[in-house]
């Protein structure tokens, strides 16, 4: 039975060992948000930038902080840093986004902030 080529990575999770070549990429777990001939746009997911809190990003654009929050910012990656992805789920709408899954989505629309938060 010939097993099914696999054709777009796009939801998967890309994961890297302590042995990665590139130190920039050493134990980072990527979620793959967009996968075809291109190229592919992942996000880290797994570091947390230590020197950002969620509420310096909101307060940078001038939205409010809600009260009780409790938010991560990660680092996303080393190839844009001074960019902001941001991942949320379905139950959100914002027209400039990229539909990773049919429960996550993709944005730099930093509006999503405000009215998510």
């Amino acid at each position: 039975m010939d097993k099914p080529i696999i054709d777009s990575l796009t939801g998967s999770f890309l994961l890297s060992t302590p042995r990665m070549p590139d130190p920039r990429f050493a134990e980072q777990v990527i979620f793959i948000c967009s996968h075809g001939y291109e190229g592919a746009v992942g996000i880290a997911i797994n570091k947390p930038d230590c020197s950002l809190s969620f509420e310096e990003v909101l307060a940078s654009y001038n939205y409010p902080v809600p009260e009780g929050l409790d938010a991560t910012v990660y680092i996303g990656g080393p190839v844009e840093p001074g960019s902001a992805f941001i991942l949320y789920g379905s139950e959100y709408h914002t027209e400039q986004h990229l539909e990773v899954s049919s429960s996550v989505y993709m944005t730099r629309d930093t509006r999503v902030l405000e009215d998510i938060g």
